[in-house]
């Protein structure tokens, strides 16, 4: 038990994670564990959930468990935060008569044919991963929490004049990563930027030009169940629907807490919704690698 009575974040019960078993139980994670360790500490004052089941929990889901309590710590850098109902969301401050509430989600790779494939743990080789696949995976998850957000409005738990933040994590998707390295994949889940484009002309010596935002459909591909003749198509454009306006903004990272990020919160991207009914201003949040936004039909980036 801890100073503070709490249970601590790792425990010798059964646990059926094995990314939770590797870092509870390899000494080459103990300044991981320490961490989280201490992290929990700092949380499990103001984590909405009972104590036991959290912990029970992150013993099945370790990613999701360790993302919400890291975001919390992450932000409990510069804001005092609120306990919330156990009902609602995951974490919540309030800054100059604003409430801001934010519901964390860590996607895996999913089932069936839309699942996006993964090497083994023991398998140094890296395979092709369909970025259409991740893509999907970002998509349901920010609608999944969309419509959790339309539920805590419902209940009353939420407000309109509220703002609300959807925080995805990938790091459960093993490799997804490296899909981050010409900026952030959640920005293609939520306007319509394409692939990276290196563009010449035949036969001359002028430079190519490099093209990061070039337009394409804002649709998505999605195969069904029964294969490519179930065909869907699935938004990839979120933030430029004014149905979106309920959410302020996203946060994204695809590192899992083994990277060890330092300081917190350097991971995290901050991918403002020019929809948004309640915007959280540029300059408010002092964590983050960068912060996105719209300006016109152009995408902006301000590295920290």
């Amino acid at each position: 038990m801890s100073d503070f009575g709490f249970r601590p974040f790792f425990s010798s019960d059964e646990a059926t994670d094995s990314i939770y078993v590797s870092h509870r139980d390899h000494g080459t994670k103990a300044q991981i564990k320490a961490m989280i360790e201490d992290m929990w500490l700092r949380y499990a004052p103001v984590c909405p959930d009972n104590h036991k089941d959290f912990l029970t929990d992150a013993r099945s889901h370790f990613v999701q468990r360790v993302w919400e309590m890291y975001l919390a710590n992450v932000i409990m850098g510069q804001f005092k935060l609120q306990k919330p109902p156990p009902e609602g969301p995951d974490i919540l401050f309030e800054h100059e008569g604003v409430r801001y509430w934010v519901e964390a989600v860590s996607p895996g790779p999913g089932e069936g044919p839309n699942a996006v494939p993964q090497r083994s743990p023991d398998n140094n080789l890296v395979p092709m991963i369909p970025a259409g696949k991740l893509l999907l995976r970002l998509t349901h998850a920010m609608r999944e929490k969309e419509l959790k957000f339309e539920k805590y409005r419902a209940k009353g738990i939420v407000n309109e004049d509220d703002a609300c933040v959807i925080a995805v994590n990938i790091s459960g998707i093993r490799d997804a990563d490296l899909f981050d390295q010409d900026g952030p994949m959640a920005v293609r889940a939520l306007f319509p930027v394409g692939e990276v484009v290196l563009r010449f002309k035949a036969g001359s010596s002028d430079q190519p030009v490099i093209d990061r935002n070039l337009r394409r459909g804002v649709l998505k591909k999605k195969f069904g169940p029964d294969g490519p003749e179930s065909d869907e198509f699935i938004p990839t454009d979120l933030f430029l629907d004014p149905r979106s306006a309920s959410i302020s903004c996203m946060f994204y990272s695809s590192w899992g807490i083994w990277f060890n990020p330092e300081p917190l919160g350097r991971d995290i991207y901050v991918i403002h919704n020019p929809q948004a009914k309640v915007p959280i201003a540029k300059d408010l949040l002092q964590f983050g690698r960068e912060h996105i936004w719209l300006d016109g039909h152009n995408l902006h980036r301000e590295r920290r």
